[in-house]
C-alpha cells in the first residue's frame, strides 16, 4: 500500500521527466536549425550560389530563367533573396 503509492509517485515523476526531456530535445533541435551555418551566409554569397545554378525551368506558367520560384521553396530566407533579386529573373 505505502510501497504502491511510492511506486505510483515515482512512475508519475518518470513520466514528467520523460516529457520534459522530450521538450528539451525538441528545443535543442530547433536551436541547431537556427544556428545552422547556411543561415549565417551573407545575402551576397547566397546570391552568388544562385547565379551558378543551371537554368531551372518550372513546369507551369511561371516558367522563367533560373526560376526564383523554385529557389524560393527552400526556405523563407532564400525566398526573400530569390524574389528580391532582379538578376535571377
Amino acid at each position: 500500500t505505502d510501497l504502491d503509492s511510492q511506486i505510483k509517485l515515482m512512475q508519475q515523476s518518470i513520466s514528467h521527466l520523460t516529457l520534459q526531456r522530450e521538450r528539451i530535445l525538441t528545443n535543442i533541435q530547433a536551436y541547431r536549425m537556427i544556428l545552422h551555418p547556411i543561415r549565417r551566409l551573407p545575402r551576397e554569397v547566397i546570391l552568388e550560389i544562385f547565379e551558378w545554378l543551371p537554368d531551372l525551368r518550372v513546369v507551369s506558367s511561371l516558367n522563367s530563367g533560373k526560376a526564383p520560384w523554385t529557389l524560393g521553396q527552400i526556405s523563407r530566407g532564400w525566398r526573400g533573396i530569390a524574389l528580391s533579386s532582379p538578376e535571377l529573373w
